[in-house]
């Protein structure tokens, strides 16, 4: 006869993913969009949408109009910046060329900051809401 195997403890479960060795939970997070900025656009995100200087205001509107089809709990940074540095991005990005190089992001002396400061988390009070908003952002001149 075979012997016994011992109990580890350890319960495996077959899910429709594949087989689980182990049990672990899922934390509690908000379905959310990551809205990345192009870095020659120059909008910025504020606590109730996007706003941008005089000239970049139809790119900031049709970012705006995405927003407003929705329940939209909260608009921030992605990573943790502070307004000052998001809104210095508009200065920034006002500069660059429509479809700046790598010679033109060495020549202003862009940095990781620059960049982090166009990536925009959006999360919609309804979670179900975050694939149509990607759809919709998707389609924006503005964001990649």
């Amino acid at each position: 006869m075979p012997k016994k195997q011992p109990n580890t403890g350890h319960a495996g479960q077959q899910t429709k993913q594949g087989y689980l060795s182990t049990a672990f939970e899922v934390p509690e997070a908000p379905d959310y969009v990551i809205a990345e900025l192009l870095y020659e656009s120059p909008v910025a995100f504020a606590a109730a949408g996007f706003v941008a200087p005089a000239a970049a205001e139809p790119q900031a509107a049709s970012l705006n109009r995405v927003l407003e089809k929705y329940d939209i709990a909260s608009v921030r940074s992605h990573f943790g910046k502070k307004a000052t540095e998001v809104r210095e991005r508009i200065e920034v990005a006002g500069t660059l060329p429509s479809q700046p190089t790598v010679a033109a992001f060495a020549n202003k002396g862009l940095d990781a900051d620059f960049i982090q400061s166009g990536f925009v988390q959006i999360v919609p009070k309804k979670g179900g809401d975050a694939a149509r908003i990607a759809r919709d952002m998707n389609q924006q001149r503005a964001v990649w």
